[in-house]
């Protein structure tokens, strides 16, 4: 059954609770890597106008343009993965905020990591702040092995997951591991990767990021300082010796991060995404893969797959000094009640 964890409490000061520093391979979307690869391919895409550390200040133009906010945000915030709060990043934020003028700041912040201290963190510099709901983690817990964690699942998810893989053992499925001991083997991946990813999403929503060859090049650069310092993992499922789907993984100790996937379009009929689950997490089970981090987003296949949630809320810092910052927490403040009133009638 999908269950959501509760915020641990606080047990220390708001900024004793930050790590003094950030090492390259713990969170892989807040690591020294990914952070070089984001400055080096996306960082041009967007609208920046001053930066301090991690820090970014963007011009974001609402209500069809008439009105230009000054955000204040975090490196990489665009991928939708929470983000750690250090005490450098809080002092680089004091920085910033002395050396320009600001409306308010956002950055994503996961329940588990205990928001509110890092929303305490903000008020003890006599800023105003509100946390919003964003979206989740749908996390599997396979620190009990595989068939324990199959247990933990409705009778209903068990039954519709061993029934797809009935009818999909006609097509031989492998669950295998990639090369990716070479940036060649890389590069080979992604040229077999992206055209699938491309024309799924073109189909389905009319637009995929990856038509931007910035977005691609990112990946790309990102999977290889990931496969030099020996954390990523390229899988693919195959029916009858064919890719039925492509995996991009990255493993940080005994945590399977799972941030791309991407069905072929071959033996469609045949669920190679549902399959290509579980049998990834019968595989990470056997090599000592306790948790599983399926990536931010409310897709129900993943809801369902879920051992359990990990909320991200969106937290927003507003800065009392200026006119625009004030009206603007004033303005989601209101919504954010609105919200909550119509849920209470529910």
């Amino acid at each position: 059954m999908t269950t959501t964890l509760a915020p641990p409490a606080s047990q220390a000061s708001a900024l004793d609770t930050l790590d003094d520093n950030l090492l390259d391979a713990c969170h892989p979307v807040d690591s020294n890597g990914f952070m070089a690869n984001w400055w080096r391919h996306l960082a041009p895409k967007f609208n920046i106008r001053q930066s301090h550390g991690d820090w970014v200040l963007l011009h974001q133009e609402k209500v069809k343009g008439l009105i230009t906010f000054k955000e204040l945000r975090l490196t990489g915030w665009n991928y939708g993965w929470s983000q750690e709060l250090t005490k450098k990043k809080l002092a680089d934020f004091k920085t910033i905020t002395q050396q320009t003028k600001w409306d308010y700041a956002a950055l994503l912040c996961a329940e588990s990591k205990d928001i509110q201290a890092v929303e305490q963190s903000f008020r003890d510099l006599g800023l105003p702040t509100l946390v919003q709901p964003h979206t989740a983690y749908a996390m599997v817990d396979l620190s009990q092995g595989f068939e324990t964690y199959l247990k933990g699942l409705s009778a209903n998810d068990r039954r519709n997951f061993r029934t797809k893989l009935k009818k999909a053992a006609k097509l031989n499925p492998q669950f295998i591991d990639l090369p990716s001991n070479s940036p060649e083997n890389v590069d080979d991946f992604f040229q077999r990767f992206f055209p699938p990813h491309i024309a799924y999403w073109d189909q389905k929503t009319g637009h995929s990021y990856l038509n931007d060859p910035r977005e691609r090049d990112f990946i790309l650069s990102w999977a290889k300082t990931l496969q030099q310092s020996g954390n990523l993992l390229l899988q693919a499922l195959h029916y009858n010796g064919e890719e039925a789907t492509l995996n991009m993984n990255i493993v940080v100790d005994n945590t399977l991060y799972w941030p791309l996937v991407i069905n072929t379009g071959r033996y469609n009929d045949y669920f190679p995404g549902i399959v290509n689950l579980y049998l990834m997490f019968e595989l990470a089970a056997q090599r000592g893969i306790q948790t599983i981090n399926l990536a931010p987003g409310a897709y129900q296949y993943k809801k369902q797959a879920a051992s359990y949630l990990d909320p991200i809320h969106k937290l927003m810092v507003f800065n009392p000094a200026s006119l625009t910052g004030r009206a603007y927490h004033q303005y989601l403040k209101q919504k954010v009640q609105a919200a909550q009133s119509q849920a209470a009638k529910v």
